[in-house]
């Protein structure tokens, strides 16, 4: 799937670059549309580039001397994040996050009944899901809080954990023949309106994991046991809900 996403990003770049409006196909002029409203001009060109990678972005596209930062999404299990265990921990206290919060979004992590990730001892997700209720009950009563699900929120999706780096402006979701779109306003106010009811651990409808478990104990997935990873299932429909409504 990652590699089918740059293929995309790569077919996306190409079509629109250098060119003229009218030389585009009919998706991306309505996504030109979308962006750039009463500032697009059909007689100049756009120029659009890959952005840096790892960050929200993943094109920049300038027309009529305006830049528009484009996060490109596709695939049915669309992960939307990853970070280090310790600098998402370190997110969350400054949300002041409680500390009892913390420890069982360790535990959850690692689930070898550690907070650190040392014990011998490894078992998957829905173990833990399993016998911790009140544990992941917890976790998300604070990831669900309306004045905290807007800042996680915007993390995961369009400004990252880095600073002074461009926010992605809108998420554009499918391929270059096809594709539907949101700006980060939109997609947000929805998010923010979703509460769902799951054992899973979640932010509205982005749920949180771990990379990688390496319940084998496999020296080259090691690192991957410390970062986490946050995927929205239900992006294509999300968004397909969002244009509804806003055409409503």
């Amino acid at each position: 799937m990652k590699n089918k996403g740059i293929q995309i990003e790569k077919e996306i770049i190409t079509h629109i670059n250098g060119k003229y409006f009218d030389e585009l196909n009919n998706n991306i002029q309505a996504f030109m549309i979308s962006i750039y409203g009463i500032n697009l001009n059909k007689n100049k060109k756009f120029k659009v580039s890959k952005f840096y990678n790892n960050y929200k972005p993943d094109i920049v596209i300038e027309h009529n001397g305006i830049k528009k930062y484009i996060s490109i999404k596709s695939g049915k299990s669309c992960s939307i994040h990853q970070e280090h265990i310790y600098s998402f921990i370190n997110f969350l206290d400054n949300l002041n996050c409680p500390t009892q919060v913390v420890n069982e979004l360790k535990y959850f992590h690692f689930n070898d009944e550690t907070k650190d990730g040392t014990g011998t001892i490894r078992k998957n997700a829905m173990n833990f899901q399993e016998n911790n209720y009140d544990s992941i009950k917890l976790i998300n009563n604070f990831f669900n809080r309306k004045e905290i699900m807007d800042k996680i929120i915007d993390r995961l999706l369009f400004t990252g954990e880095y600073f002074g780096i461009p926010k992605a402006e809108y998420i554009y979701y499918g391929n270059l023949e096809n594709g539907i779109w949101a700006d980060s306003e939109k997609i947000k106010n929805y998010l923010n309106k979703k509460y769902v009811f799951s054992s899973a651990i979640h932010i509205s409808k982005l749920y949180y994991q771990s990379l990688h478990r390496n319940l084998k104990f496999e020296l080259e997935y090691e690192y991957r046991r410390y970062y986490v990873q946050f995927k929205w299932y239900s992006i294509e429909e999300d968004l397909k809900e969002i244009i509804k409504s806003k055409k409503a």
